[in-house]
């Protein structure tokens, strides 16, 4: 058990727990409390002593004189104790839990049920809290639920929520096929540890729904006589029939009358030379970083989703994205255009500093706006996005002639600003209140 358990980095844990996991992987089954319950009692009975005023501690912090009395009450304890690791057993799924055998397998979930509160024995023993304070089952669904979770993440939703790919101590042979399992478990270690996580995660999705918060590059192709790219496109005179795709000059050895109305008639295609550019969208973001954004635990966790939501669109190249803190004035620019860079704007955004002054929605984005103009004479882009995510109720003077062709989403975590939110709306873009 010590070698699996190391294997999976696992330090503390029930020794009789990771064997009851293993047995159950390998096909053992669950016993009834009438088959252990003696058991129980006789372990009581040898393991139970008086404190040193002679009485027995009970578990409602009173105390008793009584050995039958202190000993019924702890067998009726440590038997609700067994029936909830039971119930977890018996609702337990192996879905998505890596190792080669049963036991690396066992080692692996109870690393992951470590990661929630409880789920480590407390001082010397071998009793999870975990199952003390909660039911069996509704802890065995939630890591089946938290699994789920992790298993339906994309690539992209993978590398942002785990930006740094915190190394395994012990990593998996070659061919294994463990390495992308493990790197899934840490996602879901995270989950159960923090969930600040699978409230970014549950955003960014709620984003991916909004049609006008889609984001794409745009093709370019200009005609040059030099250029590398071929294009087919339909004919616009018969002085282009030279150029005539290899289809059009089949339809001509076979009617003639018919290869010239399609030609007339612009249904032949020719082929054309020419340069073939992209441009990305650019994207903006300028986030509160008013001390009020600690407030409560679902704030940054749901700015951190609108981030997350607009940096898979950097993964896929479709966008370029700068993104900056704000309070009463903007803060350092953050530039991102690489997978390197969006891995690291998260950890910006989820251990920055938000312990800021006053909110100044206005004038920062304002001063926002004039950045994307310098930004976007050269050329490079297209369709600029302001987002601004906020907990603050400051009051806009913007009008949508101050945007120009830069279409502005609006996020307030949280509270109101029904000003923004409108203006968000009347540009082509998202406002949402109370996100």
């Amino acid at each position: 058990m010590r070698g699996a358990s190391e294997k999976v980095g696992l330090k503390r844990y029930s020794p009789s727990l990771l064997a009851d996991l293993a047995n159950i992987r390998s096909g053992g089954e669950i016993l009834s409390p009438d088959s252990w319950r003696s058991a129980v009692e006789r372990q009581v009975a040898d393991s139970l002593r008086p404190e040193k005023s002679g009485n027995y501690s009970l578990a409602n912090g009173s105390e008793t004189k009584s050995f039958v009395e202190a000993a019924v009450a702890k067998v009726e304890t440590a038997v609700k104790y067994h029936s909830r690791v039971c119930d977890f057993l018996r609702a337990l799924k192996w879905n998505g839990v890596p190792g080669n055998t049963p036991l690396e397998q066992s080692a692996n979930l109870l690393k992951l049920l470590s990661a929630k509160k409880g789920g480590e024995p407390s001082g010397e023993g071998e009793t999870l809290p975990i199952f003390e304070e909660d039911a069996g089952d509704k802890t065995a669904r939630e890591l089946a639920d938290v699994l789920d979770e992790v298993e339906s993440l994309d690539k992209d939703e993978k590398d942002l929520l785990d930006p740094d790919e915190k190394e395994n101590t012990n990593p998996p042979t070659a061919g294994s096929g463990q390495g992308e399992s493990l790197h899934k478990m840490r996602i879901a270690e995270d989950f159960l540890s923090d969930r600040g996580k699978r409230e970014m995660l549950r955003i960014s999705r709620q984003l991916d729904t909004l049609s006008r918060m889609r984001v794409a590059r745009e093709t370019k192709f200009t005609p040059d006589p030099e250029g590398d790219d071929v294009r087919n496109r339909a004919i616009k005179n018969l002085g282009e029939v030279s150029r005539m795709a290899k289809p059009g000059w089949a339809t001509y050895q076979k009617s003639r009358t018919y290869f010239w109305y399609q030609a007339v008639s612009g249904q032949l295609n020719v082929r054309e030379r020419g340069i073939r550019s992209e441009r990305k969208q650019l994207l903006y973001i300028i986030i509160d970083c008013s001390g009020s954004m600690e407030d409560t635990p679902n704030r940054i966790p749901r700015a951190c989703g609108v981030l997350m939501n607009r940096l898979k669109a950097v993964l896929k190249g479709d966008a370029e994205l700068y993104f900056r803190f704000f309070d009463t004035r903007l803060h350092e620019e953050n530039h991102v255009s690489t997978s390197e860079e969006a891995k690291r704007a998260m950890e910006i955004v989820r251990n920055g500093s938000f312990s800021g002054g006053g909110t100044a929605i206005d004038s920062c984005a304002r001063k926002a706006l004039e950045r994307i103009a310098e930004i976007t004479k050269s050329g490079k882009h297209h369709k600029p996005e302001l987002v601004i995510v906020s907990d603050g109720g400051d009051s806009v003077r913007l009008v949508p002639t101050d945007l120009g062709e830069t279409k502005l989403h609006a996020f307030l975590v949280e509270c109101d600003n029904r000003p923004l939110t409108d203006l968000a709306i009347k540009s082509g873009g998202v406002g949402i209140d109370r996100l």
